[in-house]
């Protein structure tokens, strides 16, 4: 689970719509997977319906980030 939250402020003289922005990323520090980076039909190479050899392929799993904050400032001229 995840919490962003952000506050722009009115425009001051030269700065424009300055913001201030604080992230909350994985806040109960589960661990789990936390994308999957390429996908295959099969593990084992195999012979298809007319003889033709299917490569076999694998996934591979990115395990997600730990608990962490993040925090940003901008600003406009």
């Amino acid at each position: 689970m995840n919490i962003n939250v952000g506050y722009r402020f009115p425009d001051m003289g030269a700065f424009k719509s300055p913001t201030l922005k604080l992230n909350l990323r994985n806040i109960t520090d589960r661990h789990y997977l936390g994308y999957v980076n390429g996908t295959a039909a099969n593990a084992l190479a195999t012979t298809g319906m007319y003889g033709t050899s299917i490569k076999g392929g694998s996934s591979t799993f990115s395990i997600a980030a730990p608990f962490m904050v993040m925090g940003g400032a901008s600003v406009d001229f």
